[in-house]
């Protein structure tokens, strides 16, 4: 074969084989996007890293193909028919790319209603009771009077045991936390102020990107498995996409200097219960 018809099958074998991967990239969405309609009914059964993980894949399988169709479009071939297959292919892609943002604002909302369940529940504590000492006893009237109102109270003889009404509600405190989450809620604290710092209009991404990282990091090792592990993750391919130079936008600085608030509020909620 000459040179020409050799470029002529490979050609026609790439396009073939774009066109497998399309439908294959089609019956993956079709299928995530029926996992993500499912997504309140289920959530406790999915893994929030996985879910991240096939958008990224999508995502990575759409840019290789982009990769693929431009090397084709360089070949340099005179009335090559087939070429004029490769625009509709990347209409294809495009469409699928467009769905496959759709789909990744949705989780990021579905995550975000999620993460609303963190709010710490208030604590009821209920104090022991003193024990009553051997040589006395206390009749049920006389429990009761200590704290209810009756028609008729009976009369109480003196003793020196002291009651405790049960049923207190109170909201933790974090002064009754352990020494361990004292010290990693004062870790988190100086991690977020330290970055809330160093982060502002002129910074520029790549410098965000690394402070994200590392926030990332420590969120991880402070509570583990996190939404906000998601969040994180999803303002780093935000910033990513900017120019390595590129300084934040001043809109784009306010809302993440608002995310990280509440990042904080929510970390430092979650390291409270992990160690009650």
């Amino acid at each position: 074969m000459s040179d020409v018809e050799n470029k002529l099958v490979e050609l026609v074998n790439s396009i073939n084989t774009l066109a497998e991967s399309v439908n294959a990239i089609q019956s993956t969405i079709s299928h995530f996007s029926e996992q993500l309609s499912n997504f309140e009914k289920q959530i406790g059964g999915f893994n929030l890293n996985e879910l991240s993980v096939k958008v990224d894949n999508l995502k990575a399988k759409i840019d290789s193909f982009y990769l693929v169709s431009d090397k084709l479009a360089n070949i340099s071939l005179e009335n090559l028919q087939y070429l004029t297959d490769i625009p509709s292919i990347r209409n294809v892609l495009g469409l699928l790319e467009t769905k496959i943002e759709e789909l990744t604002v949705n989780l990021d909302k579905k995550l975000v209603e999620v993460s609303k369940q963190e709010v710490p529940q208030k604590v009821e504590r209920k104090p022991i009771p003193s024990e009553p000492a051997p040589a006395t006893t206390l009749s049920s009237s006389e429990v009761l009077s200590s704290n209810f109102e009756i028609s008729e109270p009976a009369p109480q003889k003196e003793t020196s045991i002291e009651y405790t009404s049960p049923g207190i509600t109170e909201e933790p405190d974090i002064s009754t936390a352990s020494a361990d989450a004292q010290v990693a809620m004062d870790a988190i604290k100086n991690k977020f102020k330290h970055i809330s710092q160093m982060i502002s209009p002129q910074s520029i991404s790549s410098s965000v990107l690394k402070f994200l990282e590392e926030l990332r990091d420590e969120v991880e090792t402070s509570v583990g498995m996190s939404p906000m592990l998601y969040e994180i993750n999803s303002w780093l391919k935000k910033i990513d996409k900017l120019k390595v130079d590129a300084p934040l936008h001043p809109d784009l600085h306010k809302e993440l200097a608002e995310k990280l608030v509440d990042w904080q509020e929510r970390v430092l909620s979650a390291i409270k219960r992990k160690y009650e």
